[in-house]
């Protein structure tokens, strides 16, 4: 694997090769990029290959070894699997042992946006307390506004999709409004008839992320469930 490595164009396309590489032998695999140019780069990519792909495993060892050199570099990578995973408190967790600036940042960065579509105070009274420059904490929080609003976007437009497609298999739904249909859409159900075994389900989707995406969605008494944008204004 360490001579697959050496030869590696984009890294990011080996990211199964990476995790196995990483859970298997680790300390191997550290050790092969201390004379890289590149090591932190390598490094961020690295641990979020392999968090996403083993995400406990990859969490436990930075923490045994969070005096590494090149920790800073290990968290940012880190921090966007556990954000992924919904762990953005764990991934905002790892600023603790990092006296980079700029890493502090980039974990606040890929984490944030989920906290904040939670509790918008919170996160500002925990930015406050940070030494960033107030021009870069809100920098930062217009950016999660705008995940934010593209995610529920996008949300809406796959419930949206989905229903369509299970409408048109036969599935049932009971519920007459969207809040009942999506939540039948999340939780999943069959279609009918030939359709029977096939599950329409949009899963993994929060209560947050879930109320987000019904700003965009209308359901009609025709029983359609379309996705019709909310302007950034109206909201």
């Amino acid at each position: 694997l360490g001579t697959l490595a050496d030869q590696i164009g984009d890294i990011s396309a080996m990211a199964d090769t990476i995790a196995a590489w990483m859970d298997s032998y680790p300390d191997e695999a550290i050790a092969w990029l201390a004379g890289r140019e590149n090591r932190d780069d390598v490094l961020s990519v690295m641990f979020a290959a392999w968090g996403m792909e083993n995400i406990e495993g990859a969490h436990a060892w930075l923490k045994e070894n969070s005096d590494m050199d090149g920790y800073p570099a290990t968290a940012i990578g880190l921090s966007r699997a556990l954000a992924s995973a919904g762990q953005a408190e764990e991934a905002l967790a790892l600023t603790e042992n990092v006296d980079s600036q700029m890493a502090v940042v980039q974990i606040w960065q890929n984490s944030g946006a989920q906290l904040y579509a939670i509790n918008q105070d919170d996160v500002r009274q925990r930015l406050a307390s940070t030494d960033l420059p107030i021009g870069l904490q809100e920098q930062m929080i217009e950016n999660w506004k705008s995940e934010i609003s593209q995610r529920g976007k996008r949300n809406a437009q796959n419930l949206a999709s989905v229903y369509s497609s299970a409408v048109a298999a036969g599935a049932n739904f009971e519920g007459k409004t969207k809040v009942e249909i999506t939540a039948e859409l999340v939780a999943g159900l069959n279609g009918s008839d030939s359709f029977s075994t096939t599950r329409f389900q949009v899963p993994n989707m929060t209560e947050h992320s879930l109320l987000k995406a019904l700003e965009d969605l209308v359901f009609s008494e025709g029983g359609s469930l379309n996705y019709k944008p909310t302007a950034e204004a109206d909201r």
